[in-house]
């Protein structure tokens, strides 16, 4: 596959096509171009002087490459593997509490809330004492 431009005056739109006339007609696809499918474009293959483009397919592309994740990039091995390991203590506890959350977002996003959760449970857990002790109060002042 091959990366044409499809250009009218300034406007100008990228498209993987097997050959110019294949990227016509997703050019004019109204549901793919919808801003440019009526008009008359020119196209042309994109070249970037001293560079090989390569167009791979969603399809082949998770075959050969691991799927992004929100890990930050540690720059150092001893970091990365202290990364890794809050991650999982993280998630681990987030499962214990029966938090719901996407594994794959980042360590922050996670460590936000996990203080989240715990800010909420100490809240709960004084409320509940606060109200354990004034019934016990008030139980005093029947005997």
């Amino acid at each position: 596959m091959k990366l044409f431009e499809l250009v009218i005056g300034n406007t100008r739109r990228l498209v993987a096509a097997e050959d110019a006339e294949q990227a016509r007609r997703i050019g004019q696809d109204p549901t793919k171009h919808p801003d440019i499918h009526f008009m008359p474009f020119e196209v042309r293959e994109f070249v970037l002087p001293g560079y090989v483009i390569t167009v791979t397919p969603e399809e082949a592309a998770g075959q050969q490459e691991a799927p992004p994740t929100d890990e930050p990039d540690a720059q150092d091995g001893d970091g990365e593997e202290d990364t890794r390991e809050e991650r999982e203590a993280l998630k681990v506890w987030l499962k214990e509490h029966g938090i719901e959350f996407n594994p794959r977002w980042s360590t922050d996003k996670l460590r936000e809330l996990v203080q989240q959760a715990a800010t909420q449970e100490a809240t709960s857990e004084a409320e509940l004492e606060a109200e354990t002790s004034a019934q016990n109060d008030s139980d005093d002042l029947l005997i």
